[in-house]
């Protein structure tokens, strides 16, 4: 196992805010599948999404993060390239599974959920380490070859790459995972990205996002009229 080591606060970390919203999904996924309603086919359809979201998220970063690793640090992507092959047949096995388990019907569908939940949780085991990896190593690499400013542009090049259903679904989990400050960082450079009445329109979605509470304090942290999204 990778042993911990302290992470900069001083460098750019684009994983933080991605990696955060990946293990709230992927826990609320298996919390909801554990304790769910075997009665209720449609209950499953939450584990669909989580898994299709984070071949997704495999995908980008094959695509955008790796590339330039490897660019300065031969090899250095390997391992967790490889792995994203083992997570991403197991997490068509977790699509698989749910959506066997919506067409069963008695006391196969509660075979098939349990397995279901277990197939989860194993995932989530493996993930987790294997996030920690990239926060710490590949970060390493990428903090050693690239300023903050390359790195953000490697961010905003998977973000314009996102379709419209996948970053809603991405501010959905990583909004309330973030801390208040990272959430006032975050939202601060959409705000400077797009007109006023745009944003106004996007923190409309954003509130119902968050606790009142957690919504208040972000309002007034960006400095924005609370009642934009009433």
């Amino acid at each position: 196992m990778n042993q911990f080591q302290p992470v900069s606060q001083q460098r750019l970390d684009i994983y933080r805010p991605i990696h955060k919203a990946l293990r709230s999904f992927i826990c609320d996924t298996m919390l909801r599948v554990g304790s769910l309603d075997c009665a209720d086919a449609q209950e499953t359809a939450q584990a669909r999404a989580m898994a299709t979201f984070y071949i997704g998220h495999m995908r980008h970063e094959d695509e955008f993060v790796h590339p330039a690793m490897e660019a300065h640090g031969p090899g250095s992507a390997d391992a967790i390239e490889a792995e994203h092959g083992h997570h991403e047949a197991a997490c068509h096995k977790i699509i698989a599974l749910a959506t066997q388990a919506e067409q069963a019907i008695g006391a196969g569908r509660e075979v098939l959920v349990h397995q279901l939940y277990q197939h989860i949780a194993l995932f989530l085991g493996e993930t987790l380490e294997h996030m920690h990896v990239e926060e710490t190593d590949h970060n390493a690499v990428l903090w050693k070859h690239y300023s903050d400013a390359q790195i953000l542009a490697i961010d905003h090049a998977i973000v314009a790459s996102l379709g419209e259903e996948e970053k809603g679904l991405a501010m959905r989990w990583m909004l309330p995972a973030l801390s208040p400050s990272e959430r006032v960082q975050l939202l601060q450079g959409m705000q400077a990205a797009v007109p006023p009445q745009v944003f106004a329109g996007m923190c409309a979605f954003f509130e119902t996002l968050l606790a009142p509470a957690d919504w208040r304090k972000l309002a007034a942290a960006l400095e924005i009229d609370e009642r934009l999204a009433a």
